[in-house]
C-alpha cells in the first residue's frame, strides 16, 4: 500500500469517527431531551392531581370506626383537651364503663423532682380533673402504673391492665392524625382475640382535606409520617 493510500485511509477513518461522534452526541441531546420530557409531564400531572393526593396522604393518617360498647375507652397522652373531651363524651353515651389513661413522661429530669420533693401534677392529672369537672365519676378514671414515652408503651400498659382484668374491648380516643397509627399498634400490641376500635377526637385542628394549609398541620403530618414509618420498619 502506498503512501497516498494509507493517508487516505486515516482520513477515512477520521471522519468515520467524527460521525459516530456526532451521531453520540445527537442520540445524547435526544435522551435529555425525551427525559427532561418525562419529568415536566410527571410535574404537570402532579401539579393537576395535587389536591387528590394531598387529600389522600392526610385521609390515611386518619381512621375513624363504627363503634360499639367496649369494656374501656382509652384516651391516649398529648393534646389537651381535646382528646379527654371526646373520650368523656363516649363514656356518656355508654360505650365504655371506664376511661383509661396512662401517665406519660411530661418532665424532662424526674430525679430533680425527686430530689426537691415536688409532686407537680402531669398531662394525665389535668385530663383527670377536666373529666371529673364534666361529670365523670370518680371512680370512672383510671390512671395506668409507669410512665409511656410512646404509643407503643401506652398500648403495653392498656395490655396488661386488660389481662389482669380480664377485658377484651378497647375504644381509643386520640387525634384525627394519630389515629390510624394509633389502631395498628394496639391491634398488634394486643393481638387476636381483642377488638380495638378508633374513635379520634374531633376536636383537634387536623383537617385532612386541607392540611398543607396551615403550617401546624403540615408539621403534624409530616412527624406523623416519619412515626409511622418506624412503626412499619421495627413494629409492624
Amino acid at each position: 500500500m502506498s503512501v497516498e493510500d494509507l493517508e487516505s485511509a486515516d482520513y477515512t477513518y477520521l471522519d468515520e469517527s467524527k460521525s459516530r461522534m456526532a451521531r453520540r452526541k445527537k442520540s445524547r441531546r435526544r435522551g435529555w431531551k425525551f427525559a427532561l420530557l418525562i419529568v415536566l409531564a410527571f410535574l404537570l400531572l402532579l401539579f393537576l392531581l395535587r389536591t387528590p393526593v394531598l387529600t389522600a396522604a392526610g385521609s390515611f393518617l386518619v381512621t375513624v370506626d363504627d363503634l360499639e360498647r367496649a369494656d374501656i375507652i382509652t384516651v391516649l397522652m398529648g393534646a389537651t383537651p381535646s382528646r379527654v373531651v371526646k373520650g368523656v363524651e363516649l363514656y356518656r353515651e355508654g360505650y365504655g364503663e371506664y376511661l383509661v389513661a396512662v401517665r406519660s413522661r411530661d418532665f424532662d429530669n424526674y430525679a430533680l423532682l425527686e430530689e426537691l420533693g415536688l409532686e407537680p401534677p402531669g398531662a394525665v392529672d389535668i385530663n383527670r380533673n377536666i373529666a371529673l369537672e364534666m361529670g365523670l365519676p370518680e371512680d370512672s378514671f383510671v390512671i395506668l402504673e409507669g410512665r409511656a414515652d410512646s404509643t407503643w408503651e401506652e398500648a403495653l400498659a392498656v395490655r396488661e391492665f386488660m389481662q389482669e382484668n380480664e377485658l377484651n374491648s378497647v375504644i381509643i380516643v386520640t387525634s384525627l392524625y394519630h389515629s390510624t397509627r394509633a389502631q395498628k399498634t394496639f391491634q398488634k400490641v394486643l393481638g387476636e382475640g381483642y377488638t380495638v376500635l378508633s374513635r379520634p377526637s374531633p376536636y383537634d385542628h387536623f383537617e385532612p382535606q386541607e392540611w398543607w394549609k396551615e403550617r401546624r398541620q403540615t408539621l403534624q403530618l409530616l412527624l406523623e409520617y416519619q412515626k409511622m414509618l418506624n412503626y412499619y420498619l421495627f413494629q409492624g
